[in-house]
């Protein structure tokens, strides 16, 4: 369900690239391309049932291991 409090009038960004559906950092690790994709598709369904504007960012390219630092512990990274 939709939170009330949020604000329709702007759009979700998502920022993705085909080269997302293809990770595979090792089998048991959580982020895996699959995952991408099923959140993806799943993220335009809802924002579609709830009429939401999904602006689509195209990522032209990867963040380096200080930008990722920035967010994630090093052993993370």
């Amino acid at each position: 369900m939709l939170d009330p409090g949020y604000p329709l009038s702007n759009p979700i960004a998502l920022v993705c690239s085909d080269e997302y559906a293809n990770w595979v950092f090792s089998e048991s690790h959580p982020t895996q391309g699959r995952r991408f994709t099923i959140a993806e598709k799943r993220l335009r369904e809802l924002a579609k049932e709830q009429g939401i504007g999904l602006t689509g960012i195209i990522a032209d390219y990867l963040p380096s291991v200080e930008q990722l630092e920035c967010t994630h512990s090093a052993e993370y990274v």
